[in-house]
């Protein structure tokens, strides 16, 4: 996962932040639990969301006060013995190791190395989630296949690129829960945060990649005009992946507001409405203000 999808903390209340920390730090120890130390690097905001989402369709959630190793001198209350957890810290492991492998094919240099090394370190970590959730493992491991195939074609849409991240996420938080009505949701909510994540990542990516010639599903769907720079391409497509975001943001929503919530209600909504559209400008802000040039009146 990216860490795109955050909280925009100012906007919590002083319980809702304390309880946003604690569901991150359970998930911590969670991780170290199910997958071993090593595993605690990758930890995302993306998966505390996800893990937040599972925690807030139940009543209540236990937890206790501990210490953590960045730390140890400060308690701190984290959430534990909960089985959305445990699968919310397996899954986002599985997420990483994959995201890791896809790395190991699309980078170069020094860049490849480093994600070959990464990827050797956490194979462990791999295997003991993939023992724990096999059918989810083969899942994700055939939505990167079919992925990296697709991002060695060309002439494909930008939707079909998204689709394959968009299906890896709904599988994932479909198993959140075992009501199939929910689950149903749960899927639709998973298919668009899974789209708007890997629209993010190309629109965050997207100067890199065109200066370094590498695949992105914005330009190769959207592909340069011959005499075009940086700032005439990215003025040129700025206004579609922007529609793109807002339209899939939109969806999002709608899948939400149809999940029946029953915990945690401000933290999960200060992220879908408050912290993920933040993020959302953020990314495209650095289109108007770093990718496109600032055209100044000429002064007489």
């Amino acid at each position: 996962m990216f860490g795109y999808i955050t909280a925009q903390v100012g906007e919590l209340k002083v319980r809702e932040h304390e309880a946003y920390k604690a569901v991150y730090c359970g998930l911590c120890k969670q991780l170290k639990k199910s997958c071993g130390p090593f595993s605690r690097m990758f930890l995302s905001y993306d998966v505390t969301f996800m893990a937040l989402l599972a925690l807030s369709l139940q009543e209540e959630c236990h937890s206790r006060v501990g210490r953590c190793m960045l730390n140890p001198m400060k308690k701190r209350r984290m959430v534990c013995e909960e089985p959305a957890l445990e699968y919310s810290a397996l899954a986002g492991a599985l997420l990483t190791a994959y995201k890791l492998k896809d790395d190991r094919a699309d980078e170069k240099g020094w860049d490849r190395l480093k994600a070959r090394v990464l990827g050797f370190l956490f194979r462990p970590v791999k295997r003991r989630a993939g023992e724990r959730l096999p059918v989810l493992e083969e899942k994700i491991a055939k939505g990167c296949e079919q992925l990296g195939l697709a991002e060695r074609g060309q002439g494909l849409s930008l939707d079909h690129y998204c689709d394959f991240s968009a299906q890896m996420l709904a599988d994932v938080f479909e198993g959140i829960e075992a009501e199939e009505k929910t689950r149903r949701v749960l899927r639709e909510v998973g298919y668009f945060t899974g789209k708007w994540i890997y629209l993010m990542d190309a629109a965050d990516d997207l100067k890199e990649d065109f200066l370094k010639g590498r695949f992105n599903a914005i330009i190769t769907a959207y592909p340069k005009e011959e005499t075009e720079t940086l700032e005439m391409y990215a003025a040129r497509v700025e206004p579609v992946v922007k529609r793109y975001l807002e339209d899939t943001l939109a969806m999002l929503w709608r899948a939400f507001e149809l999940l029946p919530i029953r915990s945690a209600r401000g933290i999960v909504e200060n992220i879908a409405y408050l912290g993920m559209p933040e993020r959302q400008r953020t990314v495209l802000k650095k289109w108007s203000g770093g990718l496109l040039e600032e055209r100044k009146p000429v002064s007489d």
